[in-house]
């Protein structure tokens, strides 16, 4: 279930996504735009519990905001995905290529198949 702060906006309260937290988060996107910078900063703050950075635009604050609202209630990035960026950012910060360092790699026992294409209306 979402709790209201008194910025209006409702926060996830931890566990799996009930269906009111669902319904609830479209009128809680809509109410981020109505919040001025002040109350959209307090938000960053409680729901990431560290300040915005400093020249952060309204824009982007409410678009931080909004995501982790959806994060709260839709659930956030796989680890599969975090690792992949962690990875990249390590790479981007050694100045690699990032196309060349990623490596693909099969668990043994794994089998390659070959799907069929779809054909297309220009093809056939």
């Amino acid at each position: 279930m979402a709790d209201r702060h008194d910025t209006g906006v409702a926060s996830p309260a931890g566990g799996a996504p009930t269906r009111a937290d669902t319904a609830a988060l479209p009128a809680d996107l809509e109410a981020l735009t109505r919040l001025d910078a002040a109350a959209l900063r307090a938000e960053w703050r409680r729901l990431y519990r560290v300040h915005p950075p400093g020249k952060l635009s309204r824009d982007l604050l409410e678009l931080g905001v909004a995501w982790k609202l959806q994060e709260g209630v839709l659930g956030g990035l796989s680890a599969a995905t975090r690792r992949q960026m962690a990875e990249t950012a390590r790479t981007l910060a050694n100045k690699s290529d990032p196309a060349k360092a990623r490596k693909v790699s099969l668990k043994p026992g794994a089998r390659l198949r070959l799907s069929p294409l779809p054909m297309s209306p220009a093809f056939c």
